[in-house]
Order: structure tokens, then sequence, then C-alpha cells
């Protein structure tokens, strides 16, 4: 492993490290079925989390750890990577400034060919589900981020392409706050070529946030460039050193709880819609209320 061959102590288990090491702060980056646990071993020993999303398989237990890391006032931090690239915060202003008028539709698109055959995340006891799971988190994030609170969904399953256990494409037609309703693609199996992976369109104009460069569009005027292209290692960089502000200096989070849940909730909520073949609300006090979750 280039871990070990690079002097670093590996551990086969996170359990086992928690145990033999002094540890402050673990970035949790094993398959989606582990966390629960893990994350709640390490909240228990006062361990400052950031766990990549998804959090857990059931919902129940992405409740459970944030009400666990409460109790014991430690950091369990969601990643959300897309949030610390500089065009989707430049993004976000433009749009709260109302550079584009009133905010009237949106498109949000992963979709990119990757051969799932071999590959953890499609094996749904250890992932949770497909590419609604895989890639869904960061992309209801994004429309809370950029627009507002989802409020419902609705939520098709595409023609299967790779032969797996697990749904490989999916569309999403969600509304945000305010009634402002877009799409959402994703897809492990298409390669559409769109520049784009966020679009918002608005009276006076689009914001256009691109894989290799990002471009605001207004009625009259001149394109305006910003932004550079996607760095995903700079992002996530950029994510580390706000987590050990948390940790360290006892800094907000990029996001609250209830944000974190409620977009967890708004993806099992899109599974629901599409076992049910109906829109659904995206009411989290409703199972929050089921509560508590033991911690």
């Amino acid at each position: 492993m280039r871990a070990s061959r690079a002097g670093f102590a590996v551990y086969d288990e996170a359990l086992e490290m928690a145990r033999r090491e002094s540890l402050d702060a673990v970035s949790l980056c094993t398959p989606t079925c582990s966390h629960d646990l893990a994350a709640a071993s390490l909240l228990r020993q006062g361990v400052a989390v950031l766990c990549e999303i998804p959090l857990t398989i059931e919902l129940s237990g992405a409740f459970r750890l944030f009400d666990l890391a409460d109790s014991r006032r430690t950091v369990f931090a969601p990643a959300a990577k897309f949030r610390f690239l500089p065009a989707v915060q430049q993004a976000r202003d433009m749009v709260s400034a109302g550079e584009i008028g009133q905010v009237l539709n949106f498109r949000i698109e992963f979709a990119r060919y990757r051969n799932m055959l071999m590959s953890w995340r499609s094996l749904p006891e250890v992932a949770g589900g497909g590419v609604l799971r895989d890639y869904g988190g960061n992309a209801l994030d994004l429309i809370r981020y950029l627009i507002g609170p989802l409020e419902r969904l609705r939520a098709v399953r595409l023609r299967q392409a790779q032969p797996l256990d697990v749904e490989d494409s999916v569309l999403m037609l969600a509304t945000a706050r305010g009634g402002v309703t877009g799409e959402v693609f994703l897809s492990w199996s298409a390669e559409t070529g769109s520049r784009n992976y966020a679009t918002i369109c608005g009276s006076k104009g689009t914001v256009e946030i691109g894989w290799q460069g990002s471009v605001l569009k207004r009625h009259g005027k001149e394109p305006h460039r910003f932004g550079g292209p996607f760095d995903e290692m700079d992002a996530y960089q950029r994510m580390v050193k706000a987590f050990l502000a948390c940790v360290q200096y006892r800094q907000p989070l990029w996001m609250t709880a209830e944000e974190a849940l409620e977009t967890a909730f708004a993806v099992e909520m899109a599974y629901h819609s599409m076992r049910q073949d109906a829109t659904v609300e995206v009411d989290i006090g409703r199972e929050r209320s089921r509560g508590p979750f033991p911690v």
C-alpha cells in the first residue's frame, strides 16, 4: 500500500486504529456501510470526524451520529466538497445579489460513464443504493446551497444500461423554496458531454458552473467568466482546513446538522418517490418526530 511505503501506520480496521493511536480528528473515507459503527466509536472517544457522504445507509444512523456528537461536544462534519469550490461560492454570491434576477429554473447534472461492475458503490449491502446514493447527496446539497431547501421532488429510475442490482441513471424533478423547480440528472452510464454541472436560470440572466470554467450571462451584457476548472483536490484541501479550524478553534461548520440531515432525508425520499412512482414532500420535521434515536 502507498501509505505503508510512505512510512504511515496502516490498520485493517478503523476501530483498531482508534484503540492504538491517540487521535484528535479522523477523515472517514471508508465504504458507507462502515460509517455508522466507525463514526460512533470515534465520537464516543471524543474524536472529531469528517465523514464522506452518504453519511450512513440508514437515515436513523445519521440522526444518531449527530445526536451523539452533540452529547459528546465533539465535531461530526459531513464532507461537502462542492461548497468549497470557488466557482460555486461565487455563483451563490451572484444569485444572492440578484445578478440574474428572480431565480426561475435550475439543472444539476452529474453524468459520466463509469464501469461499476467491480465497484463497491454498486453493491446495495455496502453502499446502500446506486447512483442516487452515490451522487445524490452532493447534487441535492448544491440545490440547497445555491437556491434553498428542497420542498418536494419526483424521481424516476431510467432505463438500465449496466447489469447491476442498483440504479445506474436517475432523473429528478425537484422544487426548492419559493417554488423554484428544476432537473437533476445523475448517471454512471450516460456521457452527455455537458460543460456544466450546475445551471441556474433567472429573469435577468443565467449562471453556468462548469467543469472547465464558469460564466455569468446577463441579458444585454457581455458574458463574465469566473472561477477556474473543477479542482477536486483543491476543494478537498479547503474543506480539511475548515474542518481543522472547527476542531481547533471551534469555528462553525459549513453546514448545520439540520441541513445535512435534510439532504440525507431528501435522498431517502427520492428512493421513496421511485418506488411509489409519485411526487413526495421533503418534510424532515415529520421524520425527526419519530426520534429520539439512541446514542
